[in-house]
């Protein structure tokens, strides 16, 4: 479940979608479905997680009434809006800073962070900047120094090393392939 709701929160940007912004049709779902229905409507696919991942995303880009109602469950999760709420804030920021936009303390942010998604929030934000970075790179096709700079590395070499650290491939071996 934390990975559905961690890429719906993903699909919402995506598609510049932000709770806000829903039509109160889309934020409602049918009455007789709640929160508590989630883990059973994913376990009764009885599909594993990436079977599921794949099926979730194939469901979304139809735009199924499956799909339409689980997302909407996942986005009144605490998960969803923690991830949405980072996705839209997070960069470049300290926990601490983090937290009091959020309305909580530091340590109750990462309790919560922790507790809906499995990770640490310093993880999951180098986690997601690394990836930005590296999509960055591979798109754009700018050179090392101003990808790094522009996603808060302290230097090229910070950037590649981090790189090599997380997928285990330089750079220059990711083009290889």
């Amino acid at each position: 479940m934390k990975t559905l709701t961690k890429l719906q929160a993903f699909i919402d940007q995506a598609m510049g979608i932000s709770l806000g912004s829903l039509a109160v049709s889309q934020r409602e779902v049918k009455p007789h479905l709640v929160e508590s229905d989630l883990p059973a409507l994913i376990a009764a696919a009885s599909l594993s997680g990436k079977e599921m991942t794949t099926r979730f995303i194939r469901m979304a880009v139809s735009n199924t009434p499956e799909y339409r109602d689980i997302a909407s469950l996942l986005r009144r999760t605490e998960a969803y809006s923690m991830v949405s709420f980072l996705l839209q804030e997070g960069q470049g920021e300290k926990v601490e800073a983090l937290s009091a936009r959020y309305g909580v303390s530091a340590g109750h942010f990462r309790r919560i962070f922790r507790a809906s998604l499995g990770s640490s929030p310093k993880s999951s934000l180098n986690d997601w900047r690394l990836a930005k970075a590296v999509l960055a790179f591979i798109e754009r096709q700018q050179s090392i120094t101003d990808v790094a700079m522009a996603h808060g590395y302290a230097s090229p070499s910070h950037f590649s090393n981090e790189v090599k650290k997380t997928l285990g491939l330089s750079l220059t071996h990711l083009f290889d392939t």
